[in-house]
């Protein structure tokens, strides 16, 4: 094939990607898939003929680089892999070279939150961990135990809020709830270490009790965790008005976000009308930092200094209106910390006689707590 033919069908390539980005726009997402995987069926042709010339650079990288994330775009990820591979395996300029890397990343993330040899119904979604620390179907239990606790308290609060409930400051889950949507943990499976939460009773019969509020809260919780791997408070605030859960969901997102070493992607994956719908938490905790800076959602603009300070947590008085803890340094002084509305139950009481690390504002002889932790020894 000459380089005007290779020219020609790229052009043609571009033109259908054309109109399924606009397909997409207007929310016909089956067209756009359709007209996608035309589009990278030419372009795969002509990066393929273009790969045969090394001399052919940067064009020969360009035209893979796009073939490949053609494949990536249609969920092709065993093609996708391999035109990448060709690529680097070529002389591409190292921008080019960067951005493929990127992709290559982008791509083994995308296998690992596949739901591979198993069938999801409308009441689970998946939740899968990789990193250093992750092995094939081994994990350390710290990093999984965690995780999944908070997984499942958070399926708790979206089902209360879901109801129409009140926070719930103390106290456990309302009968109702626990009978007719219980959670379910599957046996993990190999690779990135994934885990099937299943919502409601075991038997898949779509009139019991619970199967339709496991399938909203399924929903709700997928669509949440996305605006929050976007950093997006006001997306997320307008789907959680309710200041108390909006903080609860926030604080418990947060303790879900990897380490960046032995846990590196926390993903989730549940199967919507025919597809995978999946969202991945990459970002790191940042040290001591404010999650979602949710001093932004308080009544007041925020003019005190932001303190940080760690110790044993050695007492909680949750019998007034402002719940407060305390937190006492190895050298026995004492810092009085007042807990924010939300936070006290799911998040500071799992840390008791815990070493922690408070961040909040300094007022008068108060702390206000944005975020609490446990502190490194």
């Amino acid at each position: 094939m000459n380089t005007n033919e290779i020219a020609e069908l790229h052009q043609r390539a571009m033109a259908i990607a054309e109109q399924a980005f606009l397909s997409q726009r207007q929310g016909e997402l089956d067209r756009a898939f359709d007209l996608n995987k035309e589009a990278f069926r030419l372009e795969s042709r002509a990066a393929l003929a273009a790969a045969q010339a090394v001399s052919l650079e940067p064009t020969r990288s360009v035209l893979l680089r796009s073939a490949a994330t053609l494949a990536f775009d249609i969920r092709n990820y065993r093609e996708a892999e391999k035109l990448v591979a060709i690529a680097l395996g070529g002389e591409p300029p190292e921008p080019i070279a960067e951005e493929l890397r990127d992709l290559y990343e982008q791509i083994n993330l995308a296998r690992h939150l596949q739901i591979r040899g198993i069938t999801l119904s409308e009441d689970e979604f998946q939740m899968s961990l990789t990193g250093n620390g992750i092995g094939l179907g081994v994990v350390e239990s710290s990093d999984f135990f965690e995780r999944a606790e908070k997984t499942r308290t958070l399926v708790m609060r979206t089902a209360e809020r879901k109801q129409h409930r009140p926070f719930r400051e103390s106290g456990p889950v309302s009968k109702n709830i626990r009978e007719s949507m219980p959670v379910f943990i599957s046996t993990p499976r190999p690779g990135s270490f994934a885990v099937s939460f299943r919502l409601g009773v075991i038997k898949a019969q779509s009139e019991l009790p619970g199967t339709s509020l496991a399938k909203e809260v399924v929903d709700d919780l997928i669509d949440s965790l996305e605006f929050f791997a976007k950093n997006d408070l006001t997306g997320l605030s307008g789907k959680i008005q309710d200041e108390s859960y909006l903080r609860n969901f926030v604080s418990l997102a947060d303790a879900l976000l990897p380490d960046g070493e032995n846990v590196k992607t926390v993903g989730f994956t549940a199967f919507r009308f025919g597809k995978e719908r999946s969202v991945a938490l990459t970002r790191t905790r940042i040290a001591y930092g404010t999650p979602f800076e949710l001093q932004k959602i308080e009544a007041e603009p925020v003019k005190d200094a932001t303190v940080t300070v760690s110790g044993i947590l050695k007492f909680a008085d949750d019998t007034k209106e402002e719940k407060k803890i305390k937190i006492v340094e190895d050298s026995g002084k004492t810092y009085s910390v007042s807990v924010p509305e939300g936070m006290l139950t799911d998040i500071v009481k799992p840390l008791w006689n815990d070493r922690v690390t408070v961040t909040g504002l300094k007022k008068g002889k108060t702390i206000q707590m944005n975020r609490i932790e446990r502190a490194e020894d």
